[in-house]
């Protein structure tokens, strides 16, 4: 009934933008705007009421443009998460977007294709679990533009977790004819609203290994530049998209292990690995999963 109501809405709001500019016409539209904005509101009070708790997602998604039309989008999942929800909107926009694909996402990874190159997007994810049930919505994704110029700073990091607490980085240089003379990798909070003052690191080679977080119980994301051999002077590329989310844990160190149980004791050892998407050559709006397989085109409105 809820979405009924807004699509209504819509349509007369739609229909009242295309009516001459005289002062009533106008009152009517802003007056239709106000009834649309608080028609979604109640419809969130309502999802928000009827959520299960323990299917809150610990942060908000991490968006990053994939392309002129694309953008990825990752979170961590919740204990007991079978399915999950994705939805999308224009920065200023009230309504969020969805499709039957997106309410049914099996990974928690999706890339979202037919997008604007020039226009800002934000993105939520909500949770199911094995029965149906739905968890809240996430916090809003930070604001992220489709590009243009993906090939010209270093790639996407990939982001292994390791024992103690550390996270090992790596990423591809930009696609440019010039030497890299080395990079600077930045990591903060997915929760901090911004890169100022995030922790930073500057290195010659295409990986490290991050220690030392605050909070090892928050979720953090990281993004690279580098430094162009140029003439007359060297100059600093943009930042590359950030990573997927990842929440360094520490890990007891297993006893070493006999002979006769080193093949067990091995497999127990085989570190967590959490990655993005691998850069491949598919369909516009192909999305990926971690492990580099295609999952899901969402590729319409």
């Amino acid at each position: 009934e809820g979405q009924a109501t807004i699509k209504t809405l819509e349509e007369r709001l739609e229909h009242a933008l295309q009516q001459p500019q005289t002062e009533a016409n106008v009152e009517a539209a802003n007056l239709i705007s106000d009834n649309l904005r608080n028609a979604c509101n109640e419809l969130a009070d309502m999802e928000e009421a009827l959520s299960i708790p323990s299917l809150a997602l610990s942060c908000a998604p991490v968006a990053a443009a994939a392309s002129a039309f694309s953008i990825a989008v990752d979170w961590l999942p919740p204990s007991g998460a079978c399915r999950f929800h994705l939805q999308w909107r224009e920065a200023g926009e009230t309504r969020w977007l969805d499709s039957k694909a997106s309410e049914e996402l099996k990974t928690a990874c999706c890339t979202k294709a037919a997008l604007r190159t020039l226009a800002a997007y934000e993105f939520r994810v909500r949770a199911a679990n094995a029965q149906g049930d739905w968890g809240p919505w996430s916090d809003v994704s930070q604001q992220t533009t489709p590009s243009l110029t993906l090939d010209k700073a270093p790639s996407r990091p990939l982001t292994k977790l390791l024992s103690g607490g550390r996270v090992k980085v790596s990423w591809a240089p930009p696609k440019v004819a010039s030497t890299v003379l080395r990079y600077e990798l930045q990591w903060k909070e997915v929760s901090s609203s911004c890169w100022e003052g995030s922790d930073t690191i500057t290195v010659t080679q295409s990986d490290y290994v991050a220690s030392g977080f605050y909070h090892l119980s928050a979720a953090y994301t990281f993004r690279v530049r580098a430094e162009l051999k140029t003439q007359p002077v060297a100059r600093w590329t943009e930042f590359g998209p950030p990573s997927a989310p990842v929440q360094p844990t520490v890990v007891q160190a297993l006893p070493a292990p006999s002979m006769r149980s080193s093949r067990q004791a091995g497999d127990m050892r085989r570190p967590i690995e959490q990655q993005q998407p691998k850069a491949l050559h598919l369909k516009q709006g192909a999305a990926l999963t971690p492990s580099g397989n295609r999952a899901l085109a969402l590729d319409d409105q």
